[in-house]
């Protein structure tokens, strides 16, 4: 039988989750709790996305991509039609938040954004039939970068510029 190729979750005597990949072990935080199931998440993302490294948080402090999401939220809400405010919510709950929430926002790399576009790629809808097809996803993409976007203009993000499908910070 095929060996499973992704790594398992452990349970430390200490109390902490890890995963050991490649000899290192990763601390994915408290056992049990929902923040270590979001760090093993996106750590399974990430090795599925590239094999050959892991993203691990920098510990920038800061404001995280939850506060600067919610900040977002809040400022479109009432200024857009429902059905794009709609769009903005689920890209937001369902992508950015689960892989990304407990980041700091000067964190998020061009790499994140590719692991968050292929949550998209391999993302069914809700009744479990039909996967996002090509504009969509370069749609909400475009969402993501207009989330960046607003907190550069807010002064809550770093300055960032999009040149050549990678971010580059200005001083």
């Amino acid at each position: 039988m095929p060996k499973s190729t992704e790594p398992k979750l452990t349970e430390r005597k200490d109390g902490r989750a890890v995963v050991h990949w490649k000899g290192k072990m990763h601390i994915m935080g408290k056992s049990g709790t929902p923040e270590a199931k979001t760090a093993y998440h996106r750590f399974c993302i990430e090795l599925q996305n590239n094999p050959a490294g892991y993203v691990m948080p920098s510990g920038v402090e800061g404001v995280t991509i939850q506060e600067l999401c919610a900040g977002y939220i809040a400022h479109i809400e009432g200024n857009i039609h429902p059905s794009h405010f709609c769009h903005y919510k689920t890209i937001i709950s369902d992508f950015l938040l689960p892989l990304y929430g407990d980041f700091a926002v000067d964190a998020f790399t061009t790499k994140c954004l590719k692991n968050v576009r292929q949550a998209m790629i391999n993302a069914r809808n809700a009744s479990g039939g039909h996967r996002l097809c090509r504009k969509q996803i370069n749609d909400h993409v475009k969402r993501i970068v207009a989330l960046f976007r607003w907190g550069v203009e807010e002064d809550i993000v770093a300055s960032l510029h999009f040149f050549d499908g990678e971010w580059r910070r200005t001083s």
